[in-house]
Formats: C-alpha cells, structure tokens, sequence
C-alpha cells in the first residue's frame, strides 16, 4: 500500500476536494435502503492513491465511506460514495448532470442511473425523441428523507497542483463509528461455539459479507469474544417514497414490447432483444388485479457493459419462459409475468422487494445466490406466495421455509428413488460392481445405498476389481449365458474409457447380448460422440433430473421459435437453459390456473421437452420438493427413451 501523497494532479481542468465535483458522472449508481449511492468495484490493479486521483477525491475519502476499506483495497470490493455531495435539489430531487455520447439511449442511462426512464424523461422533455447534443437533468433520489448540506468547494486554475496536507494513505486511517445515516454498519461479538455460517444465517447474510467487511478476519481462526462488522440491516417494509417530480410527456411511449397485447387475456410481458428487463417496468409498483402472475428474479447484470456467459444464460432462460408464456396465452392461459433484474446484489434484491405490492406477485423464479433466495422466500411467506428455486441445488431452506420449492430432487431423495427404481428394473438379472484400484470413487454413497437395499432383497452382487483399464480376462470369470447388470462406483468421464470397451467386447460373446446392460449416472448426459456410442452399445440406462435427446423433433420446434422471435440461437449448455425455461413456464402456468396460486393445496405432474416436476412435502419439511426423476436408456440400435420414476 502506498504511503500517504500530499499531492494531487487534477486533469478535469478546476481542481475540487470532493468526490462528486470532479467526475460524479463518471460512475453508475446504485439504491441502498432507498438512498442513491455512486458505485466502484475495486480492480485487482488498483491502488488507494491511483484510484482517489483517478476519481479527484482525497484517499481518505474512501475510508470516510467505507469502512470496510479501511485496512486496504481489495479486489472485487464495492465502493460507494453518497450523490449529496454534490446534489442540487429540482422540483424536490437530488439531481446532477450528464452528457450523453452519441451511443448512449435513454434505456442505457436508466439503468446506469437506477432509475426509471420515466423519470428522466419527466426532467428532460426533448428526452422522450432525442438524447444526443444536449445536456440532461438527472433526478437520482427524492429529497424527502435526506437532509442536504453545502458542500464547500476550494477553487483553482487548470492543471494547478493541489496540496491536501490532510490526505492520507488508506492503511492509516483511523477506524471510526461509521456514520449510521450512511452505512448503518453494525458490529457483533462472536459467542462461544459461534461459527461464521451460524452468524451469517442468523443475520440473513453470507460468510462473504462478514469476510468483505473484516478483511483481517481469519474464516478459520477466530474466537469467542472477537468482536466484527455486519452489513447493515436491510428493511423489507421500507416505505415508498412519494414522486414529486413533473408527469411524464404523454405524447410517445418510451417502450414498445416486441411481443403484442392481442386480446385481454394475453400474457403481460416486457421483451426485446436488446433489452431483457426493463427496470423502468420492473421497479413500478404493480398494481393489486385478480389476475395470477409470476416475478422472476434474476442477475440479468444489465449494467454490465459486456454480458457474461451467466447473464446470457439467465437471460435465455427468460426468453425460453416468454415463449412458453406467449403460446399459453392463445390457448386462454392469460399469466402477468415480470422480470426483475438483481444485478447479483442483495441490495438490488430488497429494492425490488419494496417495490411489489402485497399480495401481487403468486410465485418467484428465484437467482443462484442462496442469501438471495432466502430473502426472497421471507418476503413471498409473509404475503402468501413461493419462490422457486431452480438453480441453488444444495439450497436446504426448503426444510425449514413454506414458501420454498425446491425444483431440484434433493440429494438423498434422489438416491432413494433410483435404487428403487433399479431394483425394479433388474429384477432376476445379477448386479455387478466395477471398480479400478486407485481409480476415482465419486458414486461409492450412491454404490453402498444400493448394496443395502439389494442385501434387503436377498440379492448377492459380483465386485469386480481391476488396474489400469478393464481387460477381456478379468470379465472371463463371468457366465456368457447369465442377464448382468454393470454399474461403476465413479461417474468420471475418463473412468468411463477404463471400462467401456472390455465390456462391449464381453456384451458381444454373450450368447444373448440383449442380457447385458449398463447402469450409470446423471453426469453421462454430457456424452458425446465415442462415449455416446458406447452408452447405446451397452444398453445403458442412467438416472437424471433432466434429459432432451438431440433429435427430439419437439426441442427443434422451440430452438426454432426461439431464433426466429429473437434473432439467435440457443447457447450450447446442458441442460439449455431456454428450454428450462419453456418447460418451467408451462408448469407453473397451468399450475396457477389450477390452483390459484396454492401450490400446498394442489400442483399438476409435468412431464417437459427436458424437464419435468412433480412437487411433494416429504414428512418433515415445511416447504415443497420436486421428486421428478427420470430414467433414460440408451438402446442398441441408437433408441432413447425417457421415463418418469
């Protein structure tokens, strides 16, 4: 860390002592408890006075804002700076200016602003047919609950060099009671037996918040009666702040969905190519209706300049929903569906939350990020509705939370499922067990379940050992005559080769080689080509959440809608997301027509193109599993079926 520099070099052509006076417009903005923050995420590179001179701030600055810097920048921490101090209050909002350049639209400054076109639009009326060669009024916050003071400005001549005697490296700031109006930065003293998971589910955090805010914390040595920081305790039942400013220019619309209204019952949905989520739309209260409707909540990060492969395929997912959505409709399934973007942030994800009305929202498509979910699934308990969870698969809050669905059939359901669906199977053929000395054993859980449960039914399996590779004469202590059933205790593609090819040459000597088969595990999926002829050669029957066969003439029809609605095909991902999607909308759709919103009282069985739902309570758990689990059998003569267990 570089020590303190008294010097600072103001390139904006007037040097100013504070954050906001020099490049204020140079960062995106963010809400926190209903407050408008500028926002920085530290690069690896960076460093406290780099970064304060390329900011023109002063180093002590960013430890007066964020504590959690105060012992030095880390990458990938979030920095935030209040926009009052340099606001200007109009027609009751904190305000400041911007510039446009000739590729930014109004839907791009939105959301680099966090606030809805709408709004900006009301401040500058030219903004609803042009943006370009004018300079705009940005309103960034109500002033109703936030008191602002002048902020003294030192003035200078162009590219004069400042003195700021009282700058100082970010390793000696003095640590400080935080200022509660701005972070509400909590501390907590860590008791006996405590651990850092305990703490962060009892405060609906992660382990990760408490590490980024004590980056001198060690997660594996700490002790009773240490004393750490916690992020500030957010307020679900924040209320809404009054808009004060002018009503927006009537004349155009701002937004044109791409997908029509055709009737009353259609589907309401906001879509284009460019844009997936519009917040505008999204941060809206939603008006209380008698029609049933779905909030997905997502990472879209449609912030970020460049989409990453997880926004794509979340984004994909959502356009797989819509075209499920959009078919329903026709078919007088008429469904409010609103998509929410929650920039992988739970800040983003306590905005939307304050923003949807009770009652509403009947079910939630939830992100990945557990903290997420949990916050989300309090929100949907308290207001009689549920959360989906499609993507956290070890996510356990589903035993604990009635609004919870798990989608995922969890672990030990799972294996409970296929051992009774393999005994069921294999009924008089002998069970073989394959296993290479030194070799990868990432199934022997599944492998000893299923050894107890045959021991139940009085069957005795062969356990065959080998090194290296499995050869012809290991197998020759087999009968040709007997029905087998082979199954590895590893799922590893590369264990795979070790054995595949000494058993087709043993499946072909039998003297009926339709008494061979192979039974293997959800990772085989992925196989391709060589593999993928093995698994129909050996007859092999697998277990899986999910499966859609490369020629299923109904995914084809999808792919195609998909890249005709939106000019791109499908990502290469198993499963495909777009198809989860369609088959997640199909569900829940009928599903709410069903039973208006009570998935406890009554959900349909579905059977999708890829993937299928069956919820259940299991005794003892609050909220609902998905129990679907489907066994797929590759035949011989390169046949593929699917069948629900």
């Amino acid at each position: 860390m570089l020590k303190a520099i008294s010097k600072i070099l103001m390139t904006c052509g007037i040097a100013m002592t504070t954050f906001m006076q020099v490049c204020a417009l140079d960062l995106p903005v963010k809400h926190i408890n209903g407050r408008a923050f500028y926002y920085y995420r530290v690069d690896k590179k960076d460093r406290a006075f780099s970064l304060a001179e390329r900011l023109g701030i002063k180093v002590s600055d960013i430890g007066k804002y964020n504590p959690q810097a105060k012992d030095g920048l880390q990458s990938g921490m979030m920095l935030t700076f209040p926009v009052t101090i340099d606001a200007k209050v109009v027609n009751g909002y904190l305000t400041t200016t911007y510039t446009p350049s000739k590729d930014e639209t109004v839907y791009g400054l939105a959301k680099r602003f966090d606030i809805p076109v709408e709004r900006i639009i009301a401040f500058n009326p030219q903004a609803a047919q042009s943006i370009q060669n004018t300079t705009l009024i940005i309103p960034l916050q109500p002033t109703s609950d936030i008191a602002i003071e002048p902020t003294p400005v030192k003035s200078a001549q162009p590219s004069q060099i400042v003195t700021n005697e009282d700058d100082e490296d970010i390793d000696n700031i003095p640590a400080q009671e935080p200022d509660e109006s701005l972070t509400q930065i909590r501390t907590y003293t860590i008791a006996k037996g405590e651990t850092l998971s305990k703490i962060a589910r009892e405060n609906d955090i992660s382990v990760q918040d408490i590490l980024a805010m004590n980056p001198k914390l060690d997660p594996h040595k700490y002790q009773a009666g240490e004393r750490i920081l916690l992020p500030p305790i957010i307020n679900l039942d924040e209320p809404e702040v009054a808009v004060t400013a002018p009503q927006p220019i009537q004349q155009q619309p701002v937004y044109q969905p791409p997908i029509p209204v055709q009737q009353p019952q259609t589907v309401v949905v906001d879509e284009t190519p460019e844009y997936p989520v519009e917040e505008e739309i999204a941060f809206e209260p939603v008006e209380k209706t008698s029609a049933l409707s779905i909030g997905i909540m997502f990472p879209f990060m449609l912030n970020e300049e460049e989409e990453s492969k997880s926004a794509k395929l979340f984004t994909e997912f959502y356009r797989g929903f819509l075209l499920a959505a959009k078919e329903l409709s026709q078919l007088g399934h008429p469904i409010k569906i609103y998509a929410y973007d929650t920039s992988a942030s739970i800040d983003s994800v306590t905005r939307i939350l304050n923003r949807v009305t009770r009652d509403s929202i009947n079910i939630f498509v939830g992100p990945d990020d557990q903290t997420a979910l949990t916050r989300i699934g309090r929100f949907a308990a308290a207001n009689n509705g549920y959360v989906l969870n499609l993507f956290a698969v070890k996510d356990d809050s589903y035993k604990y939370m009635p609004s919870m669905i798990q989608a995922n059939i969890p672990h030990d359901y799972m294996y409970d499922k296929a051992i009774k669906g393999f005994i069921e199977k294999y009924k008089g053929t002998t069970p073989v067990f394959l296993s290479r000395t030194d070799g990868n054993n990432d199934k022997i859980e599944f492998v000893n379940k299923l050894k107890s449960e045959l021991k139940k039914k009085g069957v005795t399996p062969v356990d065959l050992t080998f090194d290296g590779s499995l050869s012809s004469e290991k197998l020759e202590e087999l009968s040709l005559e007997k029905s087998y059933v082979f199954i590895p205790i590893s799922g590893n593609a590369s264990e795979f080769t070790k054995f595949a090819p000494a058993l087709n040459s043993f499946r072909k000597k039998m003297t009926n080689p339709d008494k061979f088969a192979l039974f293997g595990y959800p990772e085989w999926v992925m196989f391709r080509n060589e593999r993928l002829d093995y698994l129909h050669a050996l007859n092999t029957t697998i277990y899986s959440r999910f499966f859609t066969s490369t020629d299923s003439p109904l995914a084809d029809r999808i792919s195609t809608q998909y890249s005709d609605q939106f000019g791109t095909d499908m990502l290469e991902a198993v499963p495909s997301q777009g198809l989860l999607g369609y088959d997640t909308a199909i569900f829940l759709i009928k599903s709410l027509r069903n039973n208006e919103g009570n998935f406890a009282e009554s959900s349909m069985a579905y059977d999708g193109i890829q993937s299928g739902f069956d919820l259940s309570q299991p005794a003892g758990v609050k909220g609902l599993v998905n129990l679907n689990l489907y066994f797929i059998t590759f035949g011989p003569r390169r046949t593929t079926t699917k069948v629900q267990l």
